[in-house]
């Protein structure tokens, strides 16, 4: 079977990563081709066997690929010998080698905010569409569901955003997300946690709340809710999400005039107050660690910032002016 034609195979391969798989897969091919004429330079002037690796690995958006391709080379008599490819030293077939290379492509992920993926260079906006069709309003000075920012006169800052990351692909055993600025808060109604592990936070983090419901009428809840604070927490890849499950990142910040100013001062414009918002963030990333049935992991990092969007850009829904620039917290894959 011809080596192009690897994407016959009957496979479960999610639609978002075939042609991107297929073009690291060529690239890893041709990285393989110039390594081993490299090598056979080399392994000419040598006397003893030895074995030779050609690895590469290309990414792109969140999906990771590497395959290693190892020769072994024999001498006999005064001429080197070319055996067959090998996988940890043992022959295989041409087919063989195509399975591999299919066995390359079930660890892979992509992630997402709510329905965006998430690709390098291209920051996602953390919008929430569900109650704004009829109501511009909600998006201006960010949505109550999306994002809250608190302070006080002495120049605190504290501020709880919405977390809706999902991964997707195959093979997903579980994933691990961890924060190097605050903390994850998870509302959740009383003994529903969809957390396997986790390194809980010890301690108290004074901001505001993001998730569970209340009467409209009586201001009770509907459930009985508890907030739990994590620096690092895992989830089963088949249950990443439920529906009265709300995962926020939060912090509080003291010593933050400066950022507080530029955020909440009269007459500021929209680049004085995206960079207070970006000061208040400070470079905070969100690690996903995804862990595969076969043992395996990999790793990708998200930057939470903000950005000067058009709402049209954002992709919220404004029927008013879709033109109009606000401020947007985004996700965007390092």
């Amino acid at each position: 079977m011809s080596r192009k034609n690897v994407f016959l195979y009957d496979i479960d391969v999610p639609e978002v990563v075939q042609e991107k798989a297929e073009a690291a897969f060529s690239m890893i091919r041709a990285e393989g081709e110039n390594t081993m004429k490299e090598q056979r330079k080399k392994t000419k002037k040598k006397n003893n066997g030895i074995l030779l690796g050609a690895a590469a690995c290309a990414a792109v958006a969140v999906i990771a690929v590497s395959m290693a391709g190892h020769f072994v080379w024999n001498r006999q008599g005064e001429e080197m010998v070319e055996n067959e490819p090998t996988v940890e030293g043992i022959p295989v077939s041409e087919e063989k080698e195509e399975e591999n290379l299919l066995s390359v492509i079930d660890n892979m992920f992509t992630l997402q905010v709510r329905a965006a993926e998430l690709e390098e260079g291209q920051p996602v906006a953390l919008v929430d569409n569900t109650q704004a069709s009829n109501n511009d309003s909600q998006i201006s000075g960010g949505q109550a569901d999306t994002w809250v920012l608190g302070g006080t006169e002495e120049g605190d800052l504290d501020y709880c955003i919405s977390f809706p990351l999902s991964c997707t692909g195959n093979n997903i055993e579980k994933i691990t997300y961890s924060v190097n600025n605050g903390v994850f808060q998870i509302v959740q109604p009383e003994g529903e946690s969809i957390i396997i592990d986790g390194q809980p936070y010890i301690g108290e983090m004074n901001t505001g709340q993001i998730g569970g419901r209340w009467d409209d009428e009586s201001g009770l809840p509907l459930r009985d809710w508890e907030i739990l604070l994590y620096q690092s927490f895992t989830v089963d890849y088949e249950k990443q999400s439920g529906e009265d499950i709300w995962i926020n990142i939060c912090n509080a910040l003291s010593g933050k005039q400066e950022e507080q100013q530029l955020i909440w001062g009269e007459e500021n414009s929209l680049e004085e107050v995206n960079r207070g918002m970006q000061g208040m963030l400070d470079h905070t990333v969100v690690t996903c660690t995804v862990h595969y049935k076969d043992g395996t992991s990999q790793t990708a990092d998200v930057l939470v910032s903000s950005r000067i969007m058009t709402c049209a850009e954002a992709g919220a829904e404004v029927k008013e002016d879709p033109n109009r620039e606000e401020i947007f917290i985004t996700f965007e894959l390092q």
